[in-house]
């Protein structure tokens, strides 16, 4: 069972929750946080928190959200002229033939080779 006890403020707006989740309804209270948590990438770090001490007992990692480098590096980057062949390559052959090509490290003979025609 899940009991909530609810503190509201003079206004009446709710202050604070007290959960309480009994043993039999603990799978159930876990698979909701880790449902919800693992849907919303941006959730404050407070909540990631509290889904792993639900569900380990202990913070398993470090949660301040931080977004993913967009941003290639070094020498990454291609020019405009290997983006254009890059991109007519993709339309030829589709992303599947591109992807593959990474893949297997391939990119650098299809800029050669599209050099050269």
């Amino acid at each position: 069972m899940i009991h909530a006890r609810v503190s509201r403020d003079p206004e009446g707006k709710v202050a604070e929750i007290h959960l309480s989740v009994t043993a039999d309804s603990l799978p159930n209270f876990q698979q909701l946080l880790h449902r919800a948590l693992n849907c919303w990438d941006s959730a404050p770090k407070e909540l990631k928190d509290l889904g792993d001490m639900v569900t380990h007992g202990y913070v398993t990692q470090d949660h301040t959200y931080k977004p993913m480098n967009t941003v290639q590096s070094g020498g990454d980057y291609y020019s405009p002229a290997e983006q254009e062949v890059i991109r007519t390559y993709i339309a030829c052959y589709g992303f599947d033939a591109w992807f593959r090509r990474l893949r297997e490290g391939t990119t650098a003979a299809v800029l050669k080779q599209e050099a050269k025609d």
